[in-house]
């Protein structure tokens, strides 16, 4: 099954249910995100759950039967933890439930599991604008640097992913701070370990307050006239992290690009993982992480290679 707008294909199994009269796909991108796949009727608006959970409407391509199918699609970005999603997909499947009330029913399913999911966070204060601020200006230069090979189906932050940009070769992370900072924000076992072996860059932001800069509605209007074909996907991803264009809030808070620093995260550069601990019951046992890193002693790279132009 795959997808127009560049959607990468799905590598899927159908799962025959008793509750459901159609069909439910479950699927795995390229990007390593998980999708849970329900007929519907109409069109639904996108939403973001909770942290590793999110619904959208798709529009898919059926390849055995060459026809377009309406999909509600339940995207579980915590690859690393799969046992929860096929559980609560279990959970789902096992519901009495019509394409009608879908939606309300795979929500109340997620509400019950609430205990061991992180509710997404909606206030756009200034630090949650700035780190956008900071994803958006990286987005639009690797849509403008790899036109060929990126989509913002590769851009995973949105999705609660412990990255926020999966790419084929590499993972990059993105951390925005105030001109001249070099301390940065750790969150969790998962932000800085690789995916699949895949190359891990950390790409540290530098910006200024700037009342004459740009908003996040700014940068937003900017992709939709610069890359019109990718703007479906780069707004439907701005509204799981429940950004409204209504909302005249955002605007007051602005900024202007400064400075790219590039680090490769390698041996060498300071991390704390699930690689850091001797056994997986160490990995259970710790509920919560975060840490700062200075990287004021770290030389970043020099060669910006595919991101030479952050101009916005």
């Amino acid at each position: 099954m795959s997808l127009p707008e560049k959607f990468d294909s799905l590598s899927s199994i159908k799962l025959q249910t008793s509750n459901i009269n159609s069909e439910v796909v479950l699927g795995l991108d390229q990007s390593n995100i998980y999708h849970c796949l329900f007929p519907i009727k109409q069109t639904l608006k996108a939403k973001r759950i909770s942290r590793g959970f999110s619904l959208r409407s798709r529009l898919l391509l059926n390849e055995s039967t060459s026809k377009e199918e309406l999909f509600l699609d339940l995207i579980w970005s915590q690859s690393n933890d799969l046992k929860l999603f096929c559980s609560v997909v279990d959970e789902i499947v096992r519901q009495e439930f019509n394409s009608e009330s879908i939606e309300l029913e795979i929500i109340q399913v997620i509400s019950r599991w609430e205990y061991l999911l992180s509710p997404a966070k909606t206030e756009f204060t200034e630090n949650k604008c700035k780190g956008l601020f900071g994803e958006l200006t990286i987005l639009s230069a690797l849509m403008r640097n790899l036109s060929t090979d990126f989509t913002p189906v590769m851009w995973t932050g949105p999705l609660g992913a412990p990255h926020d940009f999966e790419l084929s070769d590499r993972s990059i992370e993105v951390k925005t701070s105030q001109y001249g900072v070099n301390r940065i924000q750790i969150n969790g076992l998962y932000q800085l370990e690789k995916v699949d072996e895949k190359n891990l860059e950390l790409f540290h932001v530098w910006v200024e307050k700037d009342q004459n800069g740009k908003s996040i509605h700014d940068l937003r209007s900017q992709i939709e006239s610069e890359f019109p074909s990718a703007y479906t996907e780069v707004l439907a991803k701005l509204e799981l992290l429940s950004y409204e264009i209504e909302d005249e809030n955002i605007d007051r808070y602005r900024f202007r690009f400064m400075k790219l620093r590039k680090y490769c995260v390698d041996d060498q550069f300071p991390t704390l993982t699930r690689a850091n601990f001797a056994s997986q019951a160490d990995i259970d046992a710790i509920l919560n992480v975060k840490y700062d890193i200075d990287l004021i002693h770290r030389d970043p790279k020099l060669d910006l290679d595919i991101l030479d132009n952050c101009d916005i």
